[in-house]
């Protein structure tokens, strides 16, 4: 029991961007002090992910992390495996993989590496994978049949942690009315809403053509996007006013807690491609609030077509604005979906049970 107390983990992340994958990093490392673990958070300086781990009071470390063989970095990661005794490295992105990994290499200090996968985009360098880490966690089934079949990674190293949520914030949400007039959305409306960043994969063009097409047949609709408020969103306000629709489209920005946001929306719409996992489904789920999803390697393991959401293929927005359409003229299917969702996420996406298994893993390497 002392040693499981004494467990030191450090949590490493070069990208400077905030998204889905350093929410769940942030999500994960509270749970982990609360458990006795000493936890730090590894990053630059001026990163975003630093930004909002103070405000959660987690322990920061700075590392420039420059480049994948960035000496200094790996100099000063060398000195803290030996000052804080660090027992495992949980490396998030490719420079602080190869950091972490060389590192640990020239230490004679034990320390265990897990390599997360968060994306689907092609492996650049198999060798980091299939040989670099002593654990890689990926987010779906299909990202773990790619590492063994294509990169000849050992399956036995290949693990599935799904992105989960904590379902007690999804508990006591304000109502649709409070949160539409926070936002000046008009409460006489059918409100599609998208939470993603704003970058071409995540398919806005997509979106915003079914969007356009949607009015027609749903005067009353109007599109809510929530986003990082970076110069990117320029971009994307430039094709709303092509289409003649900005009157209809609200950006709300970044915003600190999404899922109190959710209430407003009747439907909500990933139109990412490609999609890994799609963490802001299963909050939407949560939420109770139907899905139109693009079918990806992530989003099908979510949902199942017509029973919890409805799954439409990547870049067609035809196909995505007849789903909003048949959804706005079926009230009970909106219903269903809403409500199966939620107890999909309730029976497999629960936060104490993942908590526990990524506990139980980090030791299990450490006996290794």
């Amino acid at each position: 029991m002392g040693r499981q107390r004494q467990l030191t983990i450090f949590h490493l992340e070069s990208s400077k961007d905030f998204g889905g994958q350093e929410r769940r990093t942030l999500h994960e490392m509270p749970a982990l002090i609360e458990q006795g673990r000493r936890v730090f958070l590894v990053a630059t300086r001026d990163s975003k992910i630093i930004v909002h781990a103070c405000k959660q009071n987690i322990p920061c470390l700075y590392l420039s992390m420059r480049n994948a063989v960035h000496f200094p970095s790996i100099a000063r990661l060398l000195f803290w495996i030996y000052y804080y005794s660090v027992d495992i490295f949980h490396a998030h992105s490719p420079k602080d993989a190869w950091v972490a990994g060389i590192s640990r290499w020239m230490s004679f200090r034990k320390v265990k590496l897990v390599r997360a996968r968060h994306v689907s985009n092609p492996v650049r360098r198999a060798y980091s994978y299939s040989r670099f880490p002593d654990s890689l966690h990926v987010i779906s089934e299909a990202s773990r049949e790619i590492l063994v079949s294509k990169y000849a990674v050992p399956r036995e190293r290949v693990h599935l942690f799904r992105p989960t949520i904590d379902l007690n914030r999804f508990t006591s949400l304000p109502d649709k009315r409070s949160v539409r007039e926070r936002f000046n959305i008009p409460r006489a409306t059918w409100v599609v809403g998208n939470v993603a960043k704003f970058r071409i994969e995540k398919g806005h063009d997509t979106l915003l053509d079914a969007f356009s097409a949607l009015v027609r047949s749903v005067p009353d609709a109007v599109l809510v996007l929530v986003g990082e408020d970076e110069p990117l969103c320029e971009e994307v306000r430039q094709p709303i006013k092509e289409r003649s629709i900005e009157d209809r489209v609200f950006i709300l920005g970044f915003q600190e807690d999404p899922e109190k946001i959710y209430p407003a929306f009747d439907v909500f719409v990933l139109s990412s491609g490609p999609e890994p996992y799609g963490r802001v489904v299963i909050e939407s789920m949560a939420a109770g609030v139907p899905v139109v999803s693009t079918n990806d390697e992530g989003p099908r393991e979510i949902i199942k077509d017509g029973v919890t959401g409805s799954l439409v293929n990547i870049e067609d927005d035809s196909a995505m604005s007849s789903a909003l359409s048949h959804l706005n003229r079926h009230a009970g299917i909106m219903c269903s979906y809403g409500k199966l969702g939620r107890t999909w996420v309730a029976e497999n996406a629960s936060f104490d049970a993942y908590m526990e298994r990524l506990e139980g893993h980090y030791l299990m390497l450490l006996k290794g």
